[in-house]
């Protein structure tokens, strides 16, 4: 999966891969409003897009579902 983060300060949008994954077996992700996920990514400098409290975007040829940074782990 695809997800689109913004930019801190210039508030320019780019893109990262992801892996997204839940605790279940994905059938929940089906017709909820909200479902938590934890979202593994590489690229260059996600730490400039996303910080607690950020917004993001999952992509997938366009934007099919948006989310909010709770916590962030950087290895």
């Amino acid at each position: 999966m695809v997800v689109r983060g913004q930019h801190r300060q210039t508030h320019g949008s780019q893109f990262f891969s992801a892996l997204v994954t839940n605790n279940g077996d994905g059938s929940e992700w089906l017709g909820d409003d909200h479902v938590i996920v934890t979202v593994v990514l590489t690229g260059d400098d996600p730490r400039e897009y996303f910080g607690g409290g950020d917004e993001f975007a999952l992509w997938l040829g366009k934007d099919i579902a948006a989310g909010v940074v709770t916590r962030r782990l950087f290895v």
